[in-house]
């Protein structure tokens, strides 16, 4: 396991996408965990600490938009960035993610290269 290995954790609770957003980032060497609801998301990223977190926003148990305020009210998760990325792309969703906490909002499709892009610039910014 490398060191330098940035952690990211996917919070989705559809497997394919989950299944294509890993690949997507193993291919850029990102280390990848993953949990299939917010209240899981939240237990996962408080074991493993992740550098990035990408939270889907409708979900079972816990919605990302939940998840994301809890994460944002404990210390550790202040200042990590959290990509939402959801198939609800409208103007609500984007505006009640970003008062979330939310550091960016994605609309599902998306393209491979805009999600590591995006990784990249929010890992570049916070480290």
């Amino acid at each position: 396991m490398n060191k330098n290995m940035k952690k990211i954790l996917i919070v989705d609770d559809q497997a394919p996408m989950v299944k294509i957003l890993s690949d997507i980032l193993k291919k850029e060497n990102y280390q990848i965990s993953i949990a299939a609801n917010g209240q899981l998301g939240i237990k996962k990223a408080l074991e493993i600490n992740p550098d990035l977190i990408i939270m889907d926003i409708m979900m079972p148990v816990k919605n990302g938009i939940d998840a994301i305020r809890e994460l944002r009210e404990l210390d550790n998760f202040k200042k990590t960035p959290i990509i939402v990325l959801t198939a609800k792309g409208g103007l609500n969703d984007y505006q009640s993610a970003m008062d979330s906490g939310a550091s960016s909002f994605m609309a599902k499709p998306f393209s491979p290269g805009e999600i590591v892009e995006e990784v990249k610039k929010l890992l570049t910014n916070s480290g």
